[in-house]
């Protein structure tokens, strides 16, 4: 499959469940997942984007799905726009933004990264056979992930952007990570690779 569906809701910030998703990680990665609707099966894919306050909050969601935008609009949560694009990155040069849980496990356990050099090294390796050409200091932040019943976890979340390089043997791998996603905790909106074409 080449079409995938990227939608981009902008988030109503004087909703008062929107103000609560926007500090409440679970609360957000409900309201986007009810773009599956019923009955659509496949990897939801999505981000919160930068944002400082000043503009209105946006989440990017990939789906190979036609999105079900009727919880969204019929709750005045936000608007949403819809494109169908084609997955298919050619060799060259993009520029890329990914927000992605760096852990390694040790111990049986995950581990969060917190070392910038560490980080990048783990994207590297993630990113492989894609080539890293450069990446900008990287953003951590901590969620605090409550789920009902009063389970709470945190994820270490990373966010790099930067360019990045497909070889001519590799754009069946790059199809595949923008696909799929990249690391750990995709359903809490980390882990999605977007890509812009520069050269």
């Amino acid at each position: 499959m080449n079409d995938i569906f990227l939608t981009q809701i902008t988030l109503d910030p004087y909703d008062r469940r929107v103000r609560r998703a926007l500090t409440d990680r679970y609360a957000l990665h409900q309201i986007v997942y009810s773009l599956r609707g019923e009955g659509r099966d496949g990897r939801l894919l999505w981000r919160l984007e930068p944002f400082n306050g000043k503009k209105r909050p946006v989440v990017l969601a990939q789906t190979p799905f036609a999105p079900d935008l009727g919880y969204l609009l019929e709750h005045g949560l936000g608007d949403a726009q819809v494109r169908r694009i084609q997955l298919e990155q050619k060799p060259g040069v993009y520029a890329f933004r990914l927000e992605a849980n760096a852990v390694r496990r040790r111990e049986q356990r995950a581990r969060p990264l917190v070392d910038p050099d560490e980080q990048v090294r783990w994207l590297e390796e993630k990113l492989a056979p894609l080539e890293l050409l450069s990446v900008l200091p990287v953003r951590t932040t901590i969620l605090d992930i409550r789920k009902p019943g009063g389970d709470t976890y945190s994820l270490n979340a990373v966010l790099f952007e930067g360019k990045l390089g497909i070889p001519d043997n590799a754009a069946v791998e790059a199809k595949a990570m923008m696909q799929t996603g990249i690391g750990r905790s995709r359903s809490m909106g980390l882990g999605m690779l977007s890509l812009k074409r520069t050269i």
